[in-house]
């Protein structure tokens, strides 16, 4: 595979392009009952920067890295061990990835690796996402006999029941969780499906990072900024940057006034 070699290139191509970042929480739980949780950023035009961590039984998270291209189609993820051991119980890094999905599901595809060599491919398995944490999500997996384990025998890991209770692919959740600005007058009109969230709202900073603005979302899809600042007085020209928060995703857009 040479999957970690685009996104190097990938990642150098667009760094110096965005202007915007927009993040989203998604939660992975696999077949063997182990719980991902991701952070999605959005680093250009369909493509998402993957990061988060996971409780593999150790003492420390193993840390997540990886890319969703939507408009390639391809996921990809590297899970690393914090605390190699050599290979003597849990293997150093896991590489997966998938081309098949549907809303609410996919299939993974995964290899081991050990001191920097791929020691076993193992066979494609089920699992489901949703948007937020994943909190109360984890089913106490075996990690005796895991994916992330040396000698992972497939055939006698324990598999969970999976439940598929998202309706949207990643695409869409990833895509409808995005902010525009558009100018009106001497304000502006912000756009984003998480303003409709309970709790959302916008914050919005000057060039220097002075909080100028907090305005909470009424239910709908759209908050208007006129300009002004929470003093009463009206904002100078410059670069400012809004920040959408919410309870799963932390979205910001950088906007000239």
């Amino acid at each position: 595979m040479h999957m970690k070699k685009k996104l190097l290139l990938a990642v150098l191509a667009i760094g110096m392009l965005s202007t915007s970042s927009f993040a989203t929480i998604i939660c992975f739980t696999d077949a063997f009952g182990s719980s991902y949780q991701i952070n999605a950023t959005k680093t250009a035009p369909k493509y998402w920067t993957l990061s988060g961590e996971i409780g593999v039984g150790a003492a420390v998270p193993w840390p997540v890295d990886g890319y969703w291209d939507a408009f390639n189609q391809e996921f990809y993820i590297t899970v690393s061990n914090p605390s190699p051991d050599g290979c003597t119980f849990y293997v150093d890094a896991l590489n997966i990835w998938s081309t098949a999905w549907a809303p609410g599901t996919m299939s993974w595809n995964y290899e081991q690796v050990c001191d920097g060599a791929v020691v076993f491919t193992g066979t494609p398995f089920d699992l489901t996402y949703t948007n937020g944490a994943c909190v109360g999500r984890s089913m106490e997996p075996d990690y005796s006999n895991s994916i992330f384990t040396v000698g992972f025998d497939e055939a006698a890991a324990v598999h969970y029941p999976l439940q598929v209770t998202e309706t949207r692919t990643l695409d869409q959740i990833l895509m409808e969780e995005e902010m525009s600005v558009n100018r009106m007058g001497d304000g502006f009109v912000f756009f984003s499906n998480v303003f409709t969230n309970s709790g959302a709202e916008l914050i919005i900073y000057n060039h220097v990072g002075q909080q100028i603005a907090v305005l909470n979302g009424n239910g709908s899809n759209t908050i208007v900024w006129d300009g002004i600042a929470t003093s009463g007085q009206m904002t100078d020209p410059g670069m400012y940057v809004a920040v959408m928060r919410s309870e799963n995703e932390d979205v910001t857009v950088k906007f000239v006034k």
